[in-house]
């Protein structure tokens, strides 16, 4: 134990050494040459004295200097190419599985550091050969990474996983620091893929969609109150945690949902393989030879402790914590972290190009559908969409939005567990200060058109024969009852139809400031500063202008006005009267319906008879 202390203290002392001033190309081949070096001998007087840590003290703390003398490099990123082909990041990769922390911590903040200011540096070159190139310039040269490059050569993306599997087994805060070190890389890896290489398909062959689900995962204490069953193999997930208010637990779980969040949206594969997940239970002895030899394939991460569980209902199971107030976010890092497990739920709810109407879901799409049917992911959105006044309540609403819209199942199931009590105080307005208070200036704007979305959809599901034979046959038998409608027509005629005519009234606001930024755009002419922008074309401007206005908003409630006609006399009666109080010319309502129905890839039945009601709508309430 006194060897050890020793070692530790020394390497502390050894990060207060200070740096060189400047760097060149000489010194980046001489630091790369004696990084390797050192790792060699170290590794050797190891091997004789593996029981003896006084016997290779020495050595380890050389390695330990020149891997930090490595990381000065990482604010010259015009040195990286030599570092490469002087052994540097072989070097680098085969030390970040070095059993001593301090020494494999030091390594992942070098790649870190450097592969992050390689990648801003070749996005800087980017933008100025586009800017040439738009004043009729040469583009020049595409900018390399030799850096991000060998990393993926060499076998990095294999190593990085594999350490982190083995930084997480104890949950103190070197490991922690490790963990998001690691994340880090593969974050960037997964954003900003060297070209050439899938980095992503590597990362996901050696198990970080697994990693980031485990480490997501409540503490056991947590996770038996937010859960009502678990099957044991999702058990087995449940690693060790820390306390939920630990600092650096709390920034370790925000940082792998962020990386899940990515993968899914980058990796419609990973996405896919969410229900039938590998999930290790112990780490592979061999872990770390992923990054020594410099291999050119994936290395396999299965072995015989490996089980197959249900990756959904582990991400459900991380959400779940927030169904209770108590566990509700109070930092800006636990905010942050809510945030992006709720954002990781969403995509994996929705596919990130969404299904043609008139397609079908394939046998993979209806697995997620099915699993998340089964992990009860609508009910538990929402239960914690009901809690007003809470920051994980916005998230949810977000969240149900991607999952009521992707299929009808999910949004009758939300509507049979009262998802209208929970979004008809948004579009009222009457949770605005509330949601203001708890997530920030512009959330109620965010929180108004999610509630939208999931009204509407909820309507849409009122179709008959909604639900797909495809969706039957995978468990999902929702079809709408005539009792789903009556709900939803009594929750929009209580209160004399007030949420009807605020709906109307949303129409009427968006479309006035989606116009009124039109208007605006096109008085200014080719010389205005939108247009101007754009090389003078006013049209493009105008578009441009009608996005940030809100169209998206305005085309949401086009379509939702129009469900709602179709869906009831009583509900169509009250928002033709609204509209008459309002004035609301009805060719132009029309117009913009015929546009919502292009836009949205809507089902054209219920817009056009909403429209053609509208365009007899100015000739007086009787041809309406």
């Amino acid at each position: 134990m006194a060897e050890r202390r020793e070692i530790e203290e020394r390497l502390e002392a050894a990060d207060r050494v200070p740096r060189p001033a400047s760097l060149d190309a000489a010194q980046a081949r001489r630091l790369s040459a004696s990084v390797a070096r050192a790792h060699q001998q170290n590794q050797l007087e190891r091997s004789k004295h593996p029981d003896d840590p006084s016997k290779f003290l020495e050595s380890e703390m050389a390695l330990h200097a020149e891997v930090r003398a490595l990381q000065d490099l990482a604010s010259a990123p015009e040195l990286l190419g030599e570092v490469v082909a002087a052994g540097g990041a072989e070097a680098a990769l085969a030390v970040v599985g070095h059993p001593n922390g301090d020494v494999s911590i030091a390594a992942l903040e070098f790649l870190d550091e450097a592969l992050q200011a390689e990648a801003d540096a070749g996005a800087e070159a980017e933008a100025e050969a586009e800017l040439g190139q738009g004043r009729g310039g040469d583009r020049g040269p595409t900018a390399t990474r030799p850096l991000a490059e060998a990393t993926v050569r060499l076998g990095g993306c294999e190593a990085v996983v594999a350490r982190l599997w083995e930084l997480d087994q104890t949950g103190d805060e070197d490991d922690a620091e490790g963990c998001q070190r690691a994340l880090s890389i593969c974050e960037q890896m997964v954003s900003a893929p060297p070209p050439g290489v899938d980095a992503t398909a590597r990362l996901v062959a050696s198990g970080l969609a697994e990693f980031v689900l485990r480490r997501l995962q409540p503490s056991r204490a947590s996770s038996s109150s937010s859960s009502s069953s678990s099957s044991s193999a999702a058990a087995a997930a449940t690693g060790p945690a820390g306390s939920a208010s630990d600092v650096a637990t709390t920034a370790v779980r925000h940082q792998a949902a962020e990386v899940l969040a990515l993968l899914l949206q980058q990796s419609p594969a990973v996405r896919l393989s969410l229900p039938s997940l590998r999930l290790r239970t112990s780490t592979p002895a061999d872990a770390h030879s992923a990054g020594t030899g410099g291999r050119s394939e994936p290395a396999p991460v299965s072995g015989p402790d490996d089980v197959r569980v249900d990756g959904v209902e582990l991400l459900v199971r991380a959400a779940g914590v927030y169904r209770l107030a108590q566990r509700d976010p109070a930092t800006a890092a636990e905010k942050e972290c809510c945030e992006a497990v709720f954002q990781a739920l969403s995509r994996a709810a929705a596919p990130a190009i969404p299904l043609a109407a008139d397609s079908a879901p394939g046998d993979e799409e209806l697995a997620i559908r099915a699993a998340l049917t089964r992990a009860e992911a609508p009910e538990l959105l929402v239960l914690v969409a009901q809690r007003t006044g809470l920051f994980a309540r916005h998230c949810a609403v977000g969240a149900l939005a991607a999952l009521a819209g992707s299929w009808p199942g999910a949004a009758l199931v939300a509507l049979r567990n009262g998802v209208l009590g929970a979004v008809m105080p948004v579009i009222m307005g009457r949770a605005a200060s509330a949601t203001r208070l708890a997530a920030g200036r512009d959330a109620a704007a965010v929180e108004l058109a999610a509630a939208l979305q999931i009204t509407h959809a909820v309507v849409k599901a009122l179709d008959s024969g909604s639900v797909t034979a495809s969706d039957a046959a995978a468990g999902d038998s929702n079809e709408p009852s005539p009792r789903d409608r009556l709900r939803v027509v009594a929750k929009l005629l209580e209160r004399d139809g007030e949420k009807i005519a605020r709906i109307v009234d949303l129409l009427r606001e968006t479309r006035a400031k989606v116009a009124e930024a039109a208007r605006r755009v096109r008085a200014a002419g080719p010389q205005g500063v939108e247009a101007a922008s754009l090389g003078g074309d006013v049209e493009a401007a105008v578009d441009l202008a009608r996005m940030n206005a809100g169209l998206e908003d305005q085309l949401r409630c086009e379509a939702l006005v129009a469900r709602l006609c179709d869906l009831d006399a009583r509900v169509r009666a009250r928002l033709l009267a609204r509209m008459a109080a309002l004035r609301m010319p009805g060719a132009q309502v029309a117009t913009a319906l015929e546009e919502a129905t292009l836009v949205l890839g809507e089902h054209p039945a219920a817009m056009s008879r909403l429209a053609v009601l509208m365009r007899g709508f100015d000739n007086g309430p009787k041809s309406a």
